[in-house]
């Protein structure tokens, strides 16, 4: 990992890894954090210029939220305008429901750092290794949705949410990471929730 320190604002710090997939660089920009927020932005994407205000703001008078994140636009490859996407419709104390569905995007969320330092991403997974990511949190936290679009997700080709297949690989690495860590499959709730996944009703 190489730090380069050429930039003018000395609050910024960049690292260089050889290309191990964006799991494993979103746990070193976790590993070297040290505000009190953390947020994540992939290099085809965009925020909206008042994203990280608006989320500090809500954080800050609610201390008890660890991740809070908000609805996003969708846009192609030039920046037009596809959809909106209310994301941010999905607030409260969302597991185990979230097994089930979670529009979460990644560059819409924002933690408080002290309350994550004992999680890292799953870099063995490589499809909804984030949405893993906060089931994790969504156990121990309730989550703050803001339904506000103050970011835009790029699609293209190469995106999960137009691979079906991608879809349900994602799917099944939630469903057997949550498994695997939960040693008590006696909750009710876990239970009633499985057996919708997969005993689903006409």
């Amino acid at each position: 990992m190489l730090e380069i320190s050429h930039f003018k604002d000395s609050r910024i710090q960049y690292f260089e890894q050889k290309n191990k997939g964006p799991t494993a660089a979103r746990n070193i920009g976790l590993s070297a954090s040290r505000g009190d927020y953390i947020a994540f932005l992939d290099s085809d994407d965009l925020w909206e210029p008042t994203k990280l205000e608006i989320q500090t703001q809500i954080m800050d008078i609610n201390p008890h939220i660890i991740l809070s994140h908000t609805s996003h636009d969708r846009v192609d490859t030039n920046k037009e305008y596809l959809e909106t996407m209310s994301s941010g419709k999905f607030p409260g104390w969302v597991y185990p429901q979230i097994l089930q569905s979670c529009s979460i995007a990644t560059l819409t969320v924002m933690l408080r750092r002290n309350k994550i330092t004992h999680l890292m991403f799953e870099e063995t997974i490589r499809i909804s290794e984030d949405i893993i990511f906060w089931v994790e949190i969504s156990k121990i936290s309730a989550i703050q949705g803001i339904d506000q679009p103050l970011s835009k997700v790029r699609i293209h080709d190469t995106n999960v949410a137009l691979d079906h297949h991608a879809q349900i690989t994602g799917f099944s690495n939630i469903i057997t990471h949550s498994i695997q860590k939960r040693a008590d499959l006696n909750d009710p709730q876990i239970v009633k929730v499985l057996n919708e996944i997969f005993l689903p009703t006409n």
